[in-house]
């Protein structure tokens, strides 16, 4: 399909401001630019802190404890964290 060869999402681990383990996949919110920049240098992504919009956090169906974003949109990495 279209982004073949570069980043189709980010997958993001975390924890929310309650302590709360929460484990997505964020796919929107990038351009076809940035997505392609993102997949080439796609090593030095690892441990980034990044910025997410989101509705709201709703707990894993099959994963007790776990929680997931929904509607997650890229915002930015943060390099003040």
């Amino acid at each position: 399909g279209k982004l073949v060869g570069s980043l189709g999402a980010l997958c993001l681990e975390g924890t929310d401001n309650e302590g709360r383990k929460v484990v997505t996949n964020v796919g929107s919110g990038f351009t076809d630019a940035e997505r392609a920049n993102l997949w080439a240098n796609r090593a030095s992504l690892v441990g980034r802190v990044v910025e997410v919009q989101y509705q709201e956090i709703t707990e894993a169906q099959n994963t007790p404890g776990i929680y997931s974003l929904r509607f997650p949109t890229f915002k930015r990495f943060r390099n003040d964290k």
